[in-house]
């Protein structure tokens, strides 16, 4: 990823991990925890395991073997066109 902070690589690697782990995505996992706060407080403390959008489950015959995790930084401001 050409620009990307090592942090950025590292938040995707931690997405397909987690997506991996989990076997869903990490998203669904999201909701999930926000309902329960036992949940919550327990996986946050977790090493590795992040539940923001982009982690997603690789499956072969409906089972999950791997993972798969995108991450971006903030996109850039619009420039404005000279008028």
């Amino acid at each position: 990823m050409d620009g990307a902070t090592a942090q950025i690589l590292t938040f995707a690697e931690n997405k397909a991990f987690t997506a991996s782990t989990i076997k869903r995505t990490t998203v669904s996992y999201f909701d999930r925890m926000d309902q329960n706060a036992s949940l919550r407080f327990g996986l946050a403390n977790r090493d590795r395991l992040l539940v923001w959008r982009g982690g997603l489950p690789i499956k072969f015959e409906a089972v999950a073997v791997n993972g798969i995790g995108v991450s971006r930084t903030a996109p850039p401001p619009l420039l404005s066109s000279p008028v």
